[in-house]
């Protein structure tokens, strides 16, 4: 578990998760976005574990907004 050294991380970093990942739940996601201080959380609707395939449209606006922020 390697968790805990998400703490250390500080440079700007974007989450971005689906809602309906049935591999890794949601709910760390939330975790994450707690332990790495000033990130910004994005959770895909109707999505899974590969937000980027399964909706690439998106998933690249969520991440343009992110990098052009």
């Amino acid at each position: 578990d390697y968790t805990p050294r998400l703490k250390i991380i500080k440079s700007p970093t974007l989450i971005l998760w689906g809602k309906n990942d049935e591999w890794i739940n949601v709910k760390y996601a939330k975790k994450f976005k707690t332990m790495i201080k000033g990130s910004r959380l994005s959770i895909m609707n109707e999505t899974g574990h590969i937000p980027m395939e399964e909706r690439p449209f998106e998933s690249l606006e969520i991440v343009m907004d992110f990098l052009l922020d």
